[in-house]
């Protein structure tokens, strides 16, 4: 029954977000982690390991679930939405370990990076967004300068 959910949360959430579930991610990344322990356990049980290679196989395909749920789909985005910013279409796993800039760093090591080269950053982060933001709240404050 939980492979049910699984499959109608992951379609809910491929169709109406850019990026990866975060909650199918995280759930899939800690019952993996739980689950190597459990079968490293079995291996470790003396006697017949008929259960601990169930045990395995069900880990590697939960591992490979992890994997497919945690790559992007820039590639199956409709075309009006491919340019949005990297980070917007990144999942949990690299945003966190910040995997989405490889491809720049990997750009500049070996070759000169230009402005034209970098990669677009979310609008919301953008320096005209952030700076009518910071003026227009300056512009509130009761704070002067001088």
């Amino acid at each position: 029954m939980d492979c049910f959910a699984l499959a109608y949360l992951s379609y809910l959430e491929h169709i109406r977000s850019f990026r990866p579930s975060t909650l199918i991610n995280f759930y899939l990344l800690l019952s993996a982690l739980f689950d190597g322990v459990q079968v490293r356990t079995l291996w470790l049980l003396p006697g017949p390991h008929r259960l601990a290679a169930v045990f395995t196989a069900a880990f590697a395909l939960k591992i490979l679930l992890l994997l497919l749920e945690a790559t992007e789909k820039r590639s199956l985005l409709r075309p009006v939405y491919r340019s949005v910013a990297i980070e917007s279409t990144s999942g949990i796993i690299n945003r966190s370990l910040f995997w989405w800039l490889n491809s720049m760093l990997w750009q500049g090591y070996r070759s000169l990076l230009l402005p034209e080269g970098l990669i677009t950053i979310d609008l919301a982060l953008a320096s005209k967004t952030v700076h009518a933001s910071l003026e227009y709240h300056w512009a509130k404050s009761e704070w002067t300068i001088g």
